[in-house]
């Protein structure tokens, strides 16, 4: 039980540093982390035009 909380724990971190990270990269103009995030969700690809 004790190392599934940890999981979960370190998932939450990684997500909320990951969010982070495309906010700050979205106000400096440069939007890279969420294009790459988005060429590996299925679907999503498609609707990019480049």
């Amino acid at each position: 039980m004790k190392d599934r909380e940890l999981v979960e724990t370190v998932v939450r971190m990684v997500v909320e540093k990951m969010k982070r990270m495309e906010l700050e990269r979205t106000e400096n103009g440069t939007s890279t982390t969420r294009a790459r995030v988005i060429d590996y969700l299925p679907g999503d690809k498609n609707n990019r035009s480049g």
